[in-house]
């Protein structure tokens, strides 16, 4: 048995007597037999809290721990363990979205020596996650986070060594570590959140880009573009669709962005040609954009200006943002509601001319604006013609306009 047991000391002398076992010569002992029990609670994308049911040995080596996926598989890296008061942290890489993970414990006995005997489990909550190969990107919205790095929830990359690396990017942070994360979460927001997924030194090795999305609001938009010159330049890819898997480039940069649609956003048609864009990130088609305009025999496609002339943009494919576009409606009209994520309005020139639409108000009277003025040009639909824009003239959303540029680098941004 277990538990306080009393102990009597006595003595034999050299001729074989004992002595009468007495109070004085008494004391107690406590035997334990019980092993320790450990208990497990999921906290964030990269930790786990883990206690004890009563004082332990060796709890705080990371070596001591180990996880199982629910098919009895080994699953995650386990960092560090962070020791505290009652309950220690398990830093972790490579959780799940929604997953239950089986925490082994190796190594951490009680004050008697019993090992810890049970292997506790937890599953994790839900939050937003890409996949490139093994690794997990996390990512989404989250209490406690902030726009800035957060120690609690987010990653630094850790570089790996076979020839890839992929991180979200913070380009703006004035730490390196800071920059290039594998996690990235964001407080939770009523607007448009944005995060940048960069890939580097890809060459020569295929790889795919797919992604858990399971935990996205029903009430948010969840979409994926690609980014060229701070402007979104591809195919938006609706993340909870269940599309993918996305074959990585070389090279290149992603934007994810996360928000409640705007359904309101309307373009106003003349009769002719027009000149315009739209400030929104969307998987709605043009043809469906700019249904009332284009119906009764109206030409197509819609075109836009690429490196070698004009390229058409089929009306089953959605309007490109921050790009202008030439539209022929024969009758004019307004076009029905667009749906989509605003962008965040930065809009970058190259050398020569440009056609652009910004997403938001600039205006070209800001100081540091004067290789725009003078060299920026708009459609007059009216009269279908080309107008000079003023020098203190604005460039408006859902417009588009000619901008000639002797050195690139400039980037628009919205007006304060």
């Amino acid at each position: 048995g277990e538990g306080v047991c009393p102990v009597y000391a006595w003595v034999r002398d050299a001729a074989g007597n004992v002595s009468e076992p007495s109070e004085q010569a008494r004391t107690a002992i406590t035997l334990d037999l019980t092993p320790p029990a450990a208990a497990l609670v999921w906290l964030n994308p990269s930790r786990f809290t883990v206690s004890f049911d009563e004082p332990v040995l060796g709890a705080g080596a990371a070596e001591c721990y180990s996880f199982l996926d629910a098919a009895g598989q080994p699953a995650l890296t386990v960092v560090s363990v962070v020791p505290a008061a009652g309950e220690d942290t398990i830093v972790t890489l490579g959780q799940r979205p929604a997953a239950l993970y089986q925490l082994v414990v190796s190594g951490i006995t009680d004050l008697a020596g019993n090992p810890v005997d049970n292997s506790p489990g937890a599953t994790t909550g839900g939050f937003l996650a890409l996949i490139v190969g093994d690794t997990v990107y996390a990512f989404g919205e989250l209490d406690g986070a902030t726009d800035d790095f957060d120690d609690d929830v987010d990653v630094p990359l850790d570089p790996p060594d076979f020839g890839r690396v992929a991180y979200f990017s913070h380009p703006e942070s004035a730490d390196p570590a800071e920059s290039m994360l594998l996690h990235d979460f964001r407080a939770p927001s009523d607007g448009v959140l944005r995060w940048r997924f960069a890939v580097e030194a890809a060459a020569g090795r295929e790889a795919t880009l797919t992604w858990d999305a399971d935990a996205a609001s029903p009430d948010k938009a969840l979409y994926v573009v690609p980014v060229e010159a701070e402007s979104p330049a591809g195919t938006v890819i609706d993340m909870t669709a269940g599309v993918g898997p996305v074959e990585l480039p070389a090279a290149g940069e992603f934007e994810i962005l996360y928000g409640v649609p705007e359904a309101d956003y309307r373009i106003v048609l003349d009769p002719g040609w027009n000149l315009l864009g739209s400030p929104l990130v969307t998987t709605t088609t043009a043809g469906a954009f700019l249904g009332v305009g284009l119906r009764d025999g109206a030409l197509a496609p819609v075109w836009r200006l690429a490196p070698d002339g004009y390229a058409a943009t089929d009306l089953d494919q959605p309007l490109p943002a921050e790009v202008g576009c030439w539209v022929y409606s024969p009758a004019g009209g307004e076009a029905t509601d667009g749906a989509g994520l605003q962008t965040d309005g930065a809009v970058c020139l190259r050398t020569g001319w440009n056609l652009i639409s910004p997403a938001a108000r600039f205006s070209l009277a800001r100081p540091g604006c004067e290789p725009l003025r003078g060299r920026t040009w708009r459609w007059d639909a009216a009269w279908q013609t080309y107008a000079p824009v003023p020098d203190d003239g604005q460039l408006e959303p859902g417009a588009a306009y000619w901008v000639y540029i002797e050195t690139a680098g400039p980037c628009l941004t919205p007006d304060p």
